[in-house]
């Protein structure tokens, strides 16, 4: 627009200026910027009501109560948490049982690959991510199920422990 304002009017001499051009380069630019502002109000509403619909529970077992779902924003240290297949796990946990578990830790250690998890507690030195009998917040639990104790949550965890570094 700019520049056929400069091409079109100022450059040009008077019997030469194309004002119905910058009219037109104008009004197309006007008319594509008010359509891309609603386009991207409409999909931001739609998407806010999507978030409203759509709740992530997990299923959890407290002491002296059976087997719930909570929404993931109320699980505590301690509680104990039953991941199975396709389950994003939203806390640091230590497995207490754990059948044909794998998990994809690719978030905190970039391996592509699914690394096999037990409850056997692991007493090698070494990273905690490469402990079997530990899993970390951002990981997927790619197949298998688990029973797990929650060890920390939010900003205690190693996710969140990263994020505060990185701030």
């Amino acid at each position: 627009m700019v520049v056929s304002i400069i091409t079109d009017i100022i450059l040009p001499k008077i019997e030469e200026k194309n004002y119905i051009t910058v009219i037109i380069i104008t009004s197309m630019v006007m008319i594509s910027g008010v359509l891309r502002f609603v386009q991207e109000t409409r999909s931001g509403n739609a998407v806010a009501q999507l978030k409203k619909m759509i709740s992530t529970n997990a299923c959890i077992e407290r002491i002296e109560q059976d087997k719930q779902e909570i929404p993931n924003e109320d699980i505590v240290v301690g509680d104990i948490v039953y991941l199975f297949a396709g389950d994003l796990i939203l806390v640091n946990v230590r497995f207490l049982s754990a059948k044909d578990l794998f998990i994809s830790q690719s978030a905190l250690t970039g391996e592509s690959e699914p690394v096999e998890k037990f409850e056997v507690f692991d007493t090698k030195n070494g990273v905690l991510t490469d402990k079997s009998n530990l899993a970390f917040m951002g990981s997927t639990v790619i197949s298998g199920s688990a029973k797990a104790v929650v060890v920390s949550v939010g900003n205690d965890t190693m996710l969140g422990f990263m994020a505060k570094t990185l701030n």
